[in-house]
């Protein structure tokens, strides 16, 4: 068919170029150089990101060890970095949201760096749980409740959230 013959002819063209460029030794160098750059740079990205990811985990560290100290802003600083670099780091965004729900000028942050933990780790419940607290506190009842009842799911005997689900339904 006409089309098949079209397409077949524009590979085949495709294929004479190349073998041209291959048997010229001037066209072939500059293919060489073009094809040893290319492979430099995956070199040197992969690398690159392999820096970034490790410089994410001791920024986690380094947060951790702030956030225990009450230095929440400075843990802010570092975990923001963090999971720049490293934006699939459940616990990272974790304790990100957990130090953006002290200041509540960050509360809806907080409320996104839990979420986003959640949608790398889903069973991650200390993350849901902080989750309906926050909730909780903007009278969110109805979204605080599932945060709990999805707890419960995972573990079904959480005090934590079967105490918390018990106070909003004395309320």
């Amino acid at each position: 068919p006409p089309v098949v013959r079209e397409a077949l002819t524009s590979i085949l063209r495709r294929i004479d170029e190349a073998v041209d460029v291959l048997k010229d030794p001037v066209r072939r160098g500059a293919y060489d150089k073009l094809i040893q750059g290319r492979t430099g740079e995956a070199a040197a990205s992969i690398q690159q990101r392999l820096n970034q990811r490790s410089i994410a985990e001791q920024n986690f560290t380094k947060a951790r060890e702030l956030a225990q100290q009450g230095d929440y802003y400075g843990a802010i600083v570092l975990l923001k970095q963090s999971v720049h670099f490293a934006p699939d780091h459940a616990e990272a965004w974790q304790l990100l949201g957990a130090c953006q729900e002290r200041n509540p000028r960050w509360r809806r942050e907080a409320v996104e760096s839990f979420q986003m933990s959640l949608s790398i780790d889903p069973n991650n419940v200390e993350a849901m749980i902080s989750l309906g607290d926050l909730y909780k506190q903007e009278g969110m009842i109805s979204r605080a409740q599932t945060c709990y009842e999805d707890v419960l799911k995972i573990v079904p005997e959480n005090q934590q959230a079967t105490s918390r689900l018990a106070g909003l339904k004395k309320k």
